[in-house]
């Protein structure tokens, strides 16, 4: 199993038990907790924002930087910290 949030409480817990997260992160800071170069934790962002990370809760360009992450690349992430499925037999 893994754990996909935000910056919050429940993906802190996750990382002190040793669960693989995914953190979608926005306008919080990345680096104020996450364990850096872990490959169990990974930090989902856009890297392209020059607004990111601003650290404001109402945010004036419509939380592009939560919306520009897509499905796509959150199931790609939790590819690289899922274990492969087995065929069912």
């Amino acid at each position: 199993g893994a754990v996909l949030g935000l910056d919050n409480g429940p993906k802190n817990l996750a990382v002190a038990l040793g669960v693989p997260t995914i953190t979608l992160s926005g306008p919080t800071n990345h680096l104020s907790f996450d364990p850096h170069g872990d490959p169990r934790h990974l930090v989902l962002r856009d890297e392209n924002l020059a607004c990111a990370p601003c650290g404001r809760n109402h945010c004036i360009y419509n939380h592009e930087c939560m919306d520009n992450i897509s499905p796509g690349r959150v199931f790609n992430y939790l590819q690289q910290v899922l274990p492969p499925l087995k065929a069912a037999v």
